[in-house]
């Protein structure tokens, strides 16, 4: 069951949500948002997946993390 992190609700399975690094938003609560919160979960979001390709990258050269 996945819920909301701003108003609780229950987000149905495969339904539409906004996942970010903090928490799911269901529709409603991601409207609200203003651009400069929704532009800094992309670049949270980007930079954690920039450093998991990183460490992938590393591991098949033979490095250790």
């Amino acid at each position: 069951m996945i819920k909301c992190v701003e108003c609780g609700k229950e987000i149905k399975e495969g339904g539409p949500r906004y996942a970010t690094p903090i928490g799911s938003f269901c529709c409603e609560c991601w409207a609200e948002k203003d651009q400069k919160f929704k532009d800094g979960m992309l670049k949270r979001t980007l930079y954690g997946l920039r450093s998991i390709a990183g460490a992938i990258s590393d591991m098949k050269k033979g490095g250790k993390r």
